[in-house]
């Protein structure tokens, strides 16, 4: 039984730590170096790290964001996912709970750091070219337009075709 809750506390180490990750990224990036491209002091080992996301300051503030936005959902749903998964070893022999424990370790870790990076490293490649310009400007919201300048078609509501009920 020992073993049991041993290991449970070491499959939910990971999701536990992907949603604590997940949390202060969205919050803070580490601070990324506009010089040498390469991050210095302390936080030479923070952040989402890939050879994409390291291309400039703006491919590594929305890297570390998104994979923040990634996850934090991830830990929360693995954490219940390695209790539910785990339960099934509870009252068996030590030898069960070790392979037990050791397969739904390797799924939680495929599972809860995997999907994250990979929808990162997508999302990364949608955004940005090889180089690391985005393909897209960001969109500013634009002050200086009137009502007069704007598409009338999209300012008025459209009426709606076909028949109306009216009452008798």
């Amino acid at each position: 039984m020992e073993t049991w809750f041993i290991l449970l506390g070491t499959n939910l180490f990971i999701p536990v730590l992907m949603i604590g990750i997940g949390v202060w990224l969205t919050r803070a990036t580490p601070p990324y170096h506009p010089v040498s491209g390469f991050l210095q002091g302390s936080m030479q080992l923070a952040g989402y790290r890939t050879p994409r996301s390291m291309k400039n300051a703006d491919t590594w503030e929305f890297a570390n964001r998104y994979f923040g936005r990634a996850a934090r959902p991830a830990g929360l749903i693995s954490a219940p996912a390695v209790v539910i998964a785990m339960l099934p070893a509870l009252g068996r022999s030590e030898d069960f709970i070790g392979i037990w424990g050791s397969a739904v370790m390797g799924v939680v870790v495929v599972v809860t750091v995997f999907v994250p990076m990979i929808r990162t490293e997508r999302a990364l490649r949608a955004t940005f070219t090889k180089q690391g310009t985005r393909l897209q400007p960001l969109r500013t919201p634009d002050r200086t337009r009137t009502r007069s300048s704007a598409s009338t078609t999209r300012d008025v509501p459209q009426k709606r075709q076909g028949t109306r009920r009216t009452r008798k």
